[in-house]
C-alpha cells in the first residue's frame, strides 16, 4: 500500500504541470552592509491535480524540497552561496487565490525571506565575501560597493546579469545613504542626475545588467565615531587581560600603582 501511494505521489509529480509567473528579489540593506532578502515566486497551477500536490506540501519548509516538487529550476536563493553567508531561512507558501471554476486551474506564491552577510573566520570577514564590499576613504566616511557576484540570476557569455521577463530585482539602501552610484540605470532614474541623494530604492526588471555596478556612501556623526572609539579601545583592553600577557600587564598595573601611592606617601612625610 506505502508503495502504491509512493507511485501515485511520484507520478502526480511528473506529471504535474507548474508555470512560474514572475519573481521578485527584495535587498534591504542594512547599515553595516548585511541585506535581509525578499523572494517571491508568483506560480500558475494549470489543473486540480497541481493544486493538490501543492496543498499537500504546504508544511515544507525546505526550498530544495519546493524545487523538486514543483519541478521549477528559479525556486532557489538568489544569492550566491559561495560569496555570503545565508542564515534565519524563512518558506511561506501561500494559499491557492484566483481559481478557475472550469478548469480547475489556480494561481499561488512562495515566498520566503532570509538573511545574508559576509563570511567570518574567529571574528574576521573573509576577504571578498558579502554582498558589499566597505571602503572607509575619508573620517567617518564609509563607501559600500555591490559585490555583484553575490547576486544568482542567470548571466550572458559575457558575465553580465540576466532579469528575464516579470525578473525584478529591487534594492533598498539605508535611509541615510547618500551619492548613489548605479550603472545601468533603474527607468524611475533616467530623468534624473546623479548623485541620486533622496532615492533609496531602485529597482530593474526584465533587462540586462551590462558591467552591472551599484555604490553608495554613509557618513557617521561624530558622536558614534567617539562611541565606536571608546568600545574598540575597551575590546583591545579585555583581548590583552584576557590573552597569555594578562597576568604580566595586570601585575606591572600594580606595581606602578603601588609606587605612586608610596611616592605620594613619601612626598607628604617630607
Amino acid at each position: 500500500m506505502r508503495l502504491f501511494v509512493f507511485l501515485l505521489l511520484m507520478l502526480s509529480t511528473v506529471s504535474a504541470s507548474f508555470e512560474l509567473k514572475s519573481l521578485h528579489v527584495t535587498l534591504a540593506v542594512n547599515p553595516d552592509g548585511s541585506a535581509h532578502v525578499d523572494e517571491r515566486i508568483d506560480i500558475f497551477l494549470s489543473s486540480p491535480d497541481d493544486v493538490e500536490l501543492y496543498n499537500s506540501g504546504m508544511t515544507i519548509n525546505d526550498l530544495a524540497t519546493w524545487k523538486e516538487r514543483i519541478g521549477l529550476g528559479d525556486i532557489r536563493y538568489h544569492m550566491g552561496m559561495a560569496q555570503v553567508d545565508i542564515k534565519n531561512i524563512r518558506i511561506r507558501p501561500q494559499p491557492v487565490e484566483r481559481c478557475s471554476t472550469v478548469s480547475g486551474a489556480c494561481f499561488s506564491a512562495l515566498l520566503f525571506d532570509y538573511d545574508v552577510s559576509s563570511y567570518a573566520v574567529n571574528g574576521t570577514t573573509v576577504e571578498g565575501s558579502g554582498l558589499f564590499t566597505t571602503e572607509k576613504f575619508k573620517p567617518r566616511t564609509t563607501r559600500y560597493t555591490l559585490n555583484s557576484n553575490a547576486l544568482s540570476f542567470d548571466v550572458t557569455t559575457d558575465g553580465d546579469i540576466v532579469l528575464q521577463k516579470n525578473f525584478i530585482l529591487t534594492i533598498v539602501l539605508p535611509k541615510d545613504a547618500k551619492n548613489v552610484y548605479a550603472q545601468p540605470l533603474p527607468k524611475e532614474l533616467l530623468t534624473m542626475t546623479p548623485p541620486f541623494n533622496g532615492a533609496y530604492t531602485f529597482t530593474w526588471e526584465n533587462t540586462i545588467l551590462p558591467k552591472f555596478e551599484f555604490s553608495y556612501e554613509r557618513e557617521e556623526s561624530l558622536e558614534s565615531e567617539v562611541i565606536q572609539f571608546f568600545q574598540s579601545a575597551q575590546q583591545y583592553v579585555s583581548s590583552v587581560i584576557s590573552g597569555p600577557e594578562g597576568l604580566a600587564v595586570i601585575f606591572i598595573c600594580l606595581i606602578l600603582l603601588a609606587s605612586y601611592v608610596y611616592i605620594g606617601k613619601t612626598k607628604k612625610k617630607r
